[in-house]
C-alpha cells in the first residue's frame, strides 16, 4: 500500500488495493464547537471541493469509495450548510461511495441518506461506531467489518465488547471480550444494502421490538438500557436520529414518526 503524507486539513484518499480508495474526511470543521469556523466557516479549506474532485476521478477510474469521518451528518453538533452541501456530494456520488464510516457520538448508529428527488429512494448508509471509550454511558466495544473483496460492499459487522461494571467488581481478572451481535443476524436483513437498511427502518415502524434491540446495542447494553427505558417518544426519536442527515429537515423524521404511529 502505498503511503499517503496527511495535509494540515487532515483530508487524503488512499488505495488499499485495485479498484478501491478509501477517502479520510476531515469533518471536524462542521463541528459547532469549532471556534475556528467563527472566522472560515464556507467549506473551510475546500475540503468538499477536493472531495468532489477526489469522488470523480475514482467514477471515472470505476473505483469504490469508502469514506471515513469523524461528526456524523444530520444530528445538533454539525453546522447545517456543510451537512447540506455534503449531501448534495453523497447523492451525487452515489454509485462510487460504498462504504461509509463515522465517529464522534461514541455510540452504535447508523444514518440513512435518501434521494432528494424520490424521497422513497435511500442511497448510502453511514455507519457509527463503535468505541472503547465510555463516554457517555457506555460499554467498550470494537466492531470487526467484514468486506467484500471484490466489490468492497460492506457485507456484514460484528460488535464485540466487555460489560464494564463486571470488569469493575473483578479487578483481579482480565476482562472477558465477548460478541455483543452481528448485523445481519439481529435484524434478519439480506444485506448491509440502503435499500435492505430502509427496509428494516420501515420494519420498526411495526415491530417495536426491533427498536428496543436497536437501543440497546446504541449502549452496548450498558446499566443505561435497564436504568433510562425507551418510551414511544425515544423510540420515534430513534428513528428520527437515523433519518435525519441535515439538521432541520425533518422529511424522513416525519414519516417514519408517522408510520410508528399508524402502527401503534
Amino acid at each position: 500500500m502505498r503511503k499517503q503524507r496527511f495535509s494540515r486539513e487532515v483530508s487524503t484518499p488512499f488505495r488499499p488495493e485495485k479498484g478501491f480508495r478509501v477517502v479520510v474526511l476531515n469533518s471536524n470543521v462542521c463541528y459547532v464547537v469549532n471556534w475556528w469556523l467563527l472566522n472560515e466557516d464556507e467549506d473551510p479549506y475546500g475540503q468538499l471541493a477536493w472531495l468532489v474532485e477526489t469522488l470523480l476521478a475514482a467514477e471515472e477510474a470505476g473505483e469504490s469509495v469508502h469514506i471515513l469521518m469523524h461528526v456524523p451528518t444530520g444530528n445538533s453538533e454539525c453546522l447545517t450548510v456543510w451537512s447540506r452541501e455534503f449531501n448534495r456530494i453523497i447523492e451525487r456520488f452515489a454509485n462510487t461511495i460504498v462504504g461509509h464510516f463515522n465517529g464522534h457520538t461514541h455510540r452504535d448508529e447508523l444514518l440513512v441518506y435518501y434521494n432528494s428527488s424520490d424521497s422513497s429512494q435511500a442511497i448510502n448508509v453511514a455507519w457509527n461506531g463503535a468505541s472503547l471509550t465510555t463516554f457517555t454511558q457506555n460499554n467498550p466495544s470494537y466492531k470487526i467489518l467484514q468486506i467484500d473483496d471484490e466489490t468492497f460492499d460492506l457485507l456484514d459487522f460484528e460488535e464485540w465488547m466487555f460489560n464494564l461494571t463486571l470488569a469493575n467488581s473483578r479487578t483481579d481478572r482480565t476482562v472477558d471480550w465477548y460478541k455483543l451481535y452481528s448485523f445481519k443476524d439481529a435484524y434478519g436483513v439480506d444485506s448491509l444494502e440502503p435499500s435492505d437498511i430502509d427496509n428494516l427502518l420501515n420494519r420498526m415502524t411495526k415491530d417495536h421490538d426491533l427498536l428496543l434491540k436497536y437501543y440497546t446495542y446504541k449502549y452496548r447494553d450498558s446499566p443505561r438500557v435497564a436504568n433510562n427505558p425507551c418510551d414511544a417518544n425515544c423510540q420515534k426519536n430513534l428513528l428520527c436520529d437515523m433519518t435525519t442527515t441535515v439538521r432541520g429537515k425533518t422529511e424522513q423524521c416525519e414519516k417514519f414518526s408517522n408510520l410508528y404511529d399508524q402502527n401503534s
